[in-house]
């Protein structure tokens, strides 16, 4: 019995259309700045590529990551319109000095704020119990 090897038809264009479109893009005179730029380069040569596919690829190389204009809009959460107490909180992770009391080493500090009520809690590791500060 022969073995069989399947090839993924789609893992193939991938692979095609990054060594391709790295040959034109990092050779010295193809700095192209733009993805429509970079897509008639590639079919000037004679490749058929989408402008989807191009852009995919584009956006994860280093170089064009760096010289990208920032994005115009970017979502924000709003938190004006909670008015209800214990509806949403906000949770971070306090990184502390190692402070050693007793045989308990604290590294980190649990800080907890419920949204409407601005009411703050922290709570240590290995202290068990929650204290209110701020």
């Amino acid at each position: 019995m022969l073995p069989f090897i399947s090839i993924d038809s789609e893992k193939s264009r991938k692979l095609d259309i990054g060594i391709a479109l790295q040959k034109l893009y990092y050779k010295p005179d193809g700095y192209y700045r733009t993805v429509n730029k970079l897509h008639e380069a590639a079919e000037n040569v004679g490749y058929d590529f989408t402008l989807d596919e191009v852009r995919m690829w584009l956006e994860k190389q280093a170089v064009h990551q760096i010289h990208m204009p920032p994005p115009g809009y970017i979502p924000r959460a709003s938190f004006n319109s909670i008015e209800i107490p214990n509806e949403c909180h906000q949770a971070d992770i306090l990184y502390m000095p190692h402070d050693k009391i007793g045989k308990k080493i604290y590294k980190y500090c649990l800080c907890v704020v419920d949204v409407a009520s601005r009411f703050k809690v922290t709570y240590c590791n290995g202290v068990g119990s929650a204290v209110e500060s701020f």
